[in-house]
């Protein structure tokens, strides 16, 4: 029996879902926790052997994610997004080295885009003293003070014992209040290279221009919210300003997608902090 359980929040992700399940070795349990999609993803996650747990309507990703841990008996935790892939053995060398550091609060693979290129950890919006952010893709596991929500490993006790995700972030950024939150309990986090996924940005659900809208509200608002929830100095006047300048140039050059994003990004910092639009 396994000691991990794969855990997938799917939203509208039928095209996508199939493969990332797919890519879970064999008798490693997977929760797909389906956000209320239109399409079919509770469908392809049933045929792809996965439990389904319906949310009832979209509880965004961080509460989602804690609905599957809820449902989860295993010693680990493994999220996955529904466009990543696992490598053949990326479970068990994260199990591994999370079993073999025990200061570390969780483990992370070396992600690659769907040409190969190494997505090397971004600059964290919450530093907090957080590890030197990596310029080059390391060769051994190294300490880092992000790690990507598209896959990472963490002990269900240590979710658990930080409280999980913080459900008012209703999408984006919520990997950077977690990993926050776990350096601030004293966990280390590592980015284990030897450890592999493919990650397929931002094709979890459908492009469209209400998606790029949705997407920059979101990102912005959860901002706000962390700005306020750990003291951050943001300049939030200055980032409406330059959303404005640019919302004017998208129109003048009429370039309908620059301008959903501008939109976006306007309306999610004149919501305040996280809003439950979809």
């Amino acid at each position: 029996m396994s000691d991990v359980t794969v855990i997938i929040v799917a939203y509208n992700s039928a095209v996508v879902l199939g493969e990332a399940i797919a890519s879970v070795p064999d008798g490693v349990p997977v929760i797909v926790v389906d956000n209320a999609s239109a399409d079919d993803t509770a469908q392809v996650a049933r045929a792809a052997g996965a439990i389904v747990i319906d949310a009832g309507y979209n509880l965004g990703f961080g509460a989602g994610c804690n609905l599957g841990a809820a449902h989860a008996t295993t010693e680990f935790l493994l999220f996955l997004n529904p466009d990543a892939r696992l490598g053949a053995a990326t479970i068990d060398v994260l199990r591994s080295d999370l079993t073999e550091n025990p200061k570390a609060g969780a483990t992370g693979p070396l992600l690659v885009d769907g040409e190969g290129t190494a997505e090397i950890p971004r600059a964290v919006t919450l530093l907090d003293n957080a590890p030197a952010m990596m310029k080059t893709v390391p060769s051994a596991p190294t300490e880092t003070g992000f790690l990507s929500g598209a896959a990472f490993l963490i002990r269900r006790a240590t979710f658990q014992q930080i409280g999980g995700f913080d459900e008012a972030i209703f999408l984006y950024l919520e990997d950077d209040d977690l990993c926050l939150r776990l350096r601030r309990a004293g966990h280390t986090l590592r980015l284990v290279p030897e450890a592999r996924g493919i990650h397929h940005q931002a094709t979890s659900s459908p492009p469209s221009r209400r998606s790029l809208w949705l997407r920059n509200h979101h990102t912005m608002a959860s901002h706000v919210y962390l700005a306020a929830k750990h003291g951050l100095i943001v300049d939030f006047d200055q980032m409406r300003r330059k959303a404005r300048q640019r919302l004017v140039t998208a129109w003048l050059k009429a370039d309908m997608d620059r301008v959903a994003i501008n939109r976006g990004r306007i309306s999610g910092l004149k919501a305040g902090g996280p809003g439950r639009l979809n």
